[in-house]
């Protein structure tokens, strides 16, 4: 096979593994309950790791090659995983995907973040009409992630695997590239969504930045809305509404966050951005917006704070205009109250650190 390919994600590098990344593994492999489905036996020195290592680089140049990628993460260079392709048949155009994650990463959505690029570079890059996997019937979170991707369970297989001590049965499941382009161009939510960051047009660096990051994020095939609480994945799309009247702006005082912040909330599966304006609007503040919610103004970034802190929200901000004499009846589960505020009241220590910029922007943008 060619050069190694390296991946990027937008939390993600799949790069290749080197004699240095042998401790990280071995931390990963010699974790028996962490382990426990994947297949082998756990590690019990590091050099069982380092010769994994040269293993899968050996796996390039085997009549039937593949390739493995040790999962980095970008934000701190810590090795969290490996995944790979593997026993690929060019006649066929088949091959094998394998994977496995540190236990501090599970539930985080980077595998399959991870296995979105590898799977893509595949079907590209190695003509692949056919990816399949095995999995443990009691893996439940294995067999989730090939769900999310894609795959569909093909058979049963009794007693085709041997690891610690014991025969196990596998399911076999696979994913055709017919079916891995149809979930890509079937998706209309992440169309949406990324037609509603197209309509944004930053208005400083860090806007760009921001923008290019939600569209590398959006078109990595990564999930984009939470699935459970408080954080899963740590990356989630979030629609804030600035209610704006005239020159005032009202703000909720947020329980979780702890700050005054423009009401809104998490995007939820299927869902259109602008319709979660609609539904938050109703269920946080009790009324209608009296107007169709238009594109969104503004686009961030944020590592939250607060109550729930460490995750990431990507958040489009939309506009809402509305009377200082509309009647609310705010959540009070959620908020400990609301209030209008003139540009010289604006609690700007306490809100979200980008405020400042959307109003700026949206000043501008009512010129």
């Amino acid at each position: 096979m060619r050069d190694f390919p390296t991946l990027e994600t937008p939390r993600l590098r799949l790069r290749e593994l080197l004699l240095a990344d042998a401790p990280a593994l071995f931390a990963i492999h010699g974790d028996a309950d962490a382990m426990r489905w994947f297949g082998t036996d756990p590690l019990t020195d590091l050099t069982q790791a380092e010769a994994m290592v040269q293993g899968f680089a050996a796996m390039r140049d085997l009549a039937n090659p593949g390739t493995r990628w040790g999962i980095e993460r970008r934000c701190d260079g810590e090795l969290i995983g490996t995944c790979g392709l593997f026993r690929w048949d060019p006649g066929w155009k088949s091959c094998v995907v394998g994977y496995e994650l540190s236990k501090a990463a599970w539930g985080s959505g980077c595998m399959v973040e991870a296995l979105s690029a590898a799977l893509n570079w595949g079907f590209e890059h190695m003509a692949l009409n056919r990816v399949q996997a095995q999995v443990h019937p009691d893996n439940e979170a294995s067999i989730g992630v090939l769900r999310h991707l894609g795959f569909v369970q093909e058979g049963h297989q009794r007693e085709a695997g041997f690891w610690l001590g014991r025969h196990h049965d596998l399911q076999l499941h696979a994913l055709l590239r017919r079916d891995w382009q149809a979930q890509r161009r079937q998706d209309p939510q992440r169309t949406a969504i990324r037609a509603e960051l197209m309509a944004i047009q930053p208005s400083d660096d860090l806007e760009r930045e921001h923008r290019a990051d939600a569209l590398a994020w959006v078109d990595s095939g990564a999930g984009l809305c939470r699935l459970r609480k408080p954080a899963t994945p740590p990356k989630h799309l979030i629609a804030y509404f600035a209610v704006v009247s005239g020159r005032h702006l009202l703000l909720v005082d947020h329980r979780g966050a702890q700050r005054w912040l423009p009401p809104g909330g998490h995007v939820e599966p299927g869902e259109h951005p602008r319709q979660t304006v609609a539904r938050e609007l109703q269920e946080e503040l009790g009324f209608a917006a009296p107007h169709p919610i238009g594109a969104p103004l503004f686009i961030t970034r944020t590592e939250t704070v607060g109550l729930t802190p460490g995750h990431t929200d990507v958040s489009l901000w939309y506009v809402v205009h509305a009377a200082r004499d509309q009647s609310i009846r705010f959540d009070r589960s959620e908020f400990h109250g609301v209030r209008w505020f003139a540009p010289d009241e604006l609690p700007l220590e306490r809100s979200d650190p980008h405020l400042g910029r959307f109003l700026a922007k949206q000043a501008k943008s009512a010129l």
